[in-house]
This record gives C-alpha cells, sequence and structure tokens, in this order.
C-alpha cells in the first residue's frame, strides 16, 4: 500500500512538472512571437522611412537640377540684366547696387546696397558669386566665407534699405571681373538676380 501510494506521489508530482514545463513553454513561445512581431513592425517602419529619404533625396536633386537649368535658360536668353558697376537693378520686388570692389591688403571688399520691395522678408542682404580673370581659382574664392560688415543686422523686411560690404579674405592676386547677386534662404544661395561688369 505504501509503494502504490507513493507510487501515486511520484506520478502526480511528474504530472506537476510536465504541466510547469508545458506552461512555461507556452509563455516563452508567446513572448517570441510578440518579439519577432514587435521586430517586424520595427523592420516595416524602417523600409518605409528609408524609402521616404530616398523620395526626399530625388526631390531635392530634381529641385536643384531645375534651379540650375532655370538659371541656365535665364542666362542664355539674356534674361539676367548686365549692368556696370554703381548702376542699380531694379524690379517689383527688390532693388540691389553693387557700388564698388576694393581691393584690400589680404582680400576683396565688396560695397553694396539692398532695398526689399517685396512683402517677403529677406534673411540676410543676399550673395555675391564672383567670376575671375584668374578662372582656375574661382571655385576656391567662391566657396570661401566673409564677414558681413552692415549697420544693422537680421530680417530685411518690406519697405527696408540695407547698405555695407562682405569681407572676403583671400592671399592670391585675383581679378574679379563679374559680380552677380543671389537671394538668400536658410543659409543657401538661390535665385540669379542681375550682374555687374568689372571695368
Amino acid at each position: 500500500m505504501k509503494k502504490l501510494v507513493c507510487l501515486f506521489l511520484l506520478l502526480f508530482l511528474v504530472a506537476c512538472s510536465n504541466d510547469e514545463t508545458v506552461e512555461s513553454s507556452t509563455d516563452q513561445t508567446e513572448i517570441i512571437n510578440e518579439l519577432e512581431k514587435t521586430i517586424e513592425e520595427q523592420t516595416k517602419t524602417l523600409e518605409s522611412k528609408e524609402q521616404r529619404i530616398v523620395e526626399l533625396e530625388s526631390m531635392v536633386a530634381e529641385e536643384t537640377d531645375d534651379s540650375k537649368e532655370v538659371a541656365e535658360n535665364n542666362e542664355t536668353n539674356g534674361e539676367v540684366s548686365t549692368l556696370a558697376l554703381g548702376e542699380t537693378f531694379s524690379n517689383e520686388e527688390i532693388e540691389v547696387t553693387i557700388q564698388k570692389l576694393e581691393y584690400v591688403s589680404g582680400g576683396v571688399q565688396a560695397y553694396f546696397e539692398v532695398h526689399n520691395k517685396s512683402e517677403e522678408p529677406l534673411e540676410k542682404p543676399g550673395s555675391l558669386k564672383f567670376k575671375l580673370e584668374e578662372s582656375e581659382l574661382e571655385e576656391e574664392f567662391n566657396k570661401l566665407g566673409y564677414s558681413m560688415n552692415f549697420d544693422d543686422a537680421g530680417y530685411l523686411y518690406e519697405g527696408e534699405k540695407r547698405s555695407g560690404s562682405y569681407m572676403y579674405m583671400y592671399d592670391r592676386d585675383i581679378t574679379i571681373s563679374e559680380v552677380s547677386y543671389h537671394k538668400s534662404e536658410s543659409g543657401y544661395t538661390t535665385d540669379l538676380i542681375a550682374k555687374w561688369n568689372v571695368k
């Protein structure tokens, strides 16, 4: 009888142990399934974001190409005004005068004035690009930073004028043959407005 009772107890313990193992195994399987589901969702989200990044990069590249094409077309169609230093370009949105260029020790000082006639504020007086007689130095010179020497800082709102200069530090001897004025937005050079021949 004692043997029978011991046997039943032993069988009961084994059965209980197996139930716990099954439950534990079932819990682990559920956890693994949940983790796999989460990983799959995150992978889909990442793939979606990567696809969006590719689309945005493509849009930026197209816009850049379009901007270059518009600028080139404007130049070839003669739509960009070419003036002499001291003359003023004016349209319904902006008025710009490149007054003079001054070669100073260690660089070039470019003096100009901007009058914003548009409702859209200008973030800064604008950007200047230069054509050099030493064409091999042109790219480097145009990538230089400059110091702004203007009386007022900040945006130019409708009706406001700003005059001053940009100082470009450069140790090589150069001769500037042309200056072009561009609008600036968010730190980037945008629309070509006009050009000035330098004699």
